[in-house]
């Protein structure tokens, strides 16, 4: 008696060789009109809205696996801000 494992092998490779053949025997029209090989490609959507490519507002950005919250990303006037004070803190406490 087969295993399942045996009888379902035997069924695909049944299977593949059926379509194999079929597709052998049949005309290269048929396979072009199935396929739909010789008609106009789907038509796309218009692509990026305008306008899409502009800085938007930052707002925090929350992770569902962590669940936390991840900070705006700053502004190169909030990071020198931010560097100058980091800087004068490490003046003051040597």
């Amino acid at each position: 008696m087969p295993t399942l494992r045996t009888a379902l092998t035997d069924l695909a490779e049944t299977f593949a060789s059926s379509v194999l053949d079929a597709i052998r025997t049949a005309s290269l029209e048929d396979l072009l009109v199935e396929h739909r090989l010789d008609a106009a490609p789907a038509r796309r959507g218009p692509g990026r809205p305008r306008g899409a490519a502009k800085p938007r507002a930052t707002k925090a950005i929350w992770n569902p696996r962590t669940n936390a919250v991840r900070a705006p990303r700053r502004s190169p006037e909030e990071i020198q801000k931010m560097l100058g004070l980091v800087l004068l803190l490490l003046k003051q406490r040597p």
